[in-house]
Parts: C-alpha cells; structure tokens; sequence
C-alpha cells in the first residue's frame, strides 16, 4: 500500500473508461493506406462525435452514498465554496462536496479530520439570504456550528450559486432534446478502406501506438484522438491465486496402511483340494 485515505476522500483520478456500447473500432488502424491517407482527421473527428453522442467520456460515478446529500452536482465548486471554513470556535473542515436541490435549497459536505458534516442552506427571500443552520456529522450526528467570518464568506457564494443556478438554460427546454442512448452502438466506414491482409486489430493498435507515441493529432490546436487507457501501479502486480501465490496446505490425516480383516465365511474347497481329500 502506497496510499492511504479516508474512504469517503474521493480519489484524485481521471474519469473511468466510456462503456463498450459508446466505443467504435476505428478501421483505419488496419487499412493499408493509413500512412498516407489524407482523410484521417477527418475520420477520427467523426468518430468522437459519435462516440460524445453515445455518451462519451462517462461521467465520473458516485461511488458513496451520504443521506440527505441529494441534488444536482454543483458545477466548479471553487468558484462558490471556500477551501476551508472554521465551526465550534477553533475547528477547520475542508471542503468536500455541494449539491443544489432547486437554486434556493443548497446541500454542501465539509471535512473536520475524519468527521464528514453534513449542512442544508435554504434560502430566506425576507431576508434576501441563505439560512444555515448547524450541521450534521453523517454519522455521530455531532453538531458543528459554523463561525461568523465562515458564514460571510459562504453567503457571498450561495448567492453567486443561486444566481447562476436560475441564469442557467435547462436541459430540458423547448430548445433542446434528450435522447436515450445507452442501447445504442455504432459503426463508422469508409469508402476507401481495404484491409492489409494479415493484419489483426491489436497489432495495427501497436503500429499506432509506435508511430505515434504522444497520440494522434486531429486538429492545428493539438488536440488527441483518445487510443486507450491505462491504469499504472507503482508496483508489480501478480497473477491471482487464491492462497496469494503460496502453496495450500490442507491438514488432511497422515494416510496410514490398515490391513484387511480376515473373512469369518468357509471358503468352498478347490479341485485339487477335493482331489487330494480322495
């Protein structure tokens, strides 16, 4: 172990890989006219917006649930909350999370060490400001009351929040449409594509890779078409076994020889037996 956090800490990581029904096989990494084909930004600047269509790069899972955390995940939460707030007179928390239920009920978390607290600010129109009450520890169900200089410093946000919240186009306007298209999967051609025989997949993904080792520009401004990716240990990883790569031992008994009892029945007398008795 090279790292060690609190499991609520969410984990400084790059999204997780899209779903396999949002990634399309791109022919040209086996076409024999891929070192010289002059189409082939065009082709890939295709391919990603299909793939962006179908839902490409997936969005970052929650992995844990907190009750009473509920709402929309607020966009660029730096620009709203401070980094650090003071409650119960001398305790700093860390920011950790906010979500807004509608642009007058806001739902934000703060780390004080290892206590996650959980606050609801719910805007007053009488006084034109955002009620914050005394939050709760997820868990122990503490109290922590936040410091006068905190709470400035939170209503200016809130307030930012609540405007840009009610400013904001909805995604579910006249204007827009919303397609579901986890079922769907796609296919990109090409009219002058012809496979270089013998080449598989995988191997024209290593000619890729090796021919362009910082990544396949598509456009003047550097951008990347995405190839794939990679997750990187700082150690080693072994194959699974399920002793962890030592040999079972099962105490099973010493297999000990136990002679045959002798049969209590009479035998019936063989031929020459008969034979010698005349």
């Amino acid at each position: 172990m090279y790292k060690n956090e609190t499991f609520l800490t969410p984990l400084p990581c790059a999204p997780p890989p899209p779903p396999k029904n949002s990634e399309i096989q791109i022919r040209c990494f086996t076409c024999k006219h891929f070192g010289i084909c002059k189409i082939l930004p065009d082709y890939l600047k295709t391919a990603t917006l299909i793939q962006n269509v179908l839902g490409y790069p997936a969005d970052p899972l929650e992995l844990v649930k907190i009750k009473g955390f509920t709402g929309a995940v607020v966009e660029n939460p730096d620009s709203y909350f401070p980094k650090e707030i003071t409650a119960n007179k001398d305790k700093k928390g860390e920011f950790f999370g906010a979500k807004y239920e509608s642009e007058t009920i806001v739902n934000f978390i703060y780390k004080f060490d290892c206590y996650f607290v959980l606050y609801k600010a719910v805007y007053n129109p009488e006084t034109k400001e955002f009620d914050i009450p005394a939050g709760k520890e997820v868990y122990y169900g503490v109290d922590f009351t936040i410091e006068k200089e905190s709470l400035d410093d939170l209503q200016l946000g809130l307030l930012t929040l609540k405007e840009d919240i009610e400013n904001k186009e909805c995604p579910c306007s006249k204007d827009k449409d919303v397609i579901n298209v986890s079922a769907f999967s796609a296919a990109l051609n090409c009219d002058f594509y012809e496979w270089e025989k013998g080449l598989t997949y995988e191997e024209g993904m290593r000619r890729i890779v090796m021919k362009y080792p910082d990544g396949i520009s598509i456009d003047k401004c550097g951008t990347l078409y995405h190839l794939a990716t990679y997750h990187i240990e700082p150690n080693k990883v072994p194959c699974y076994h399920p002793e962890n790569g030592k040999v079972a031992f099962m105490p099973m008994p010493y297999p000990v020889y136990i002679p045959e009892k002798p049969c209590d029945c009479q035998r019936n007398k063989t031929r020459c037996e008969l034979n010698e008795d005349f």
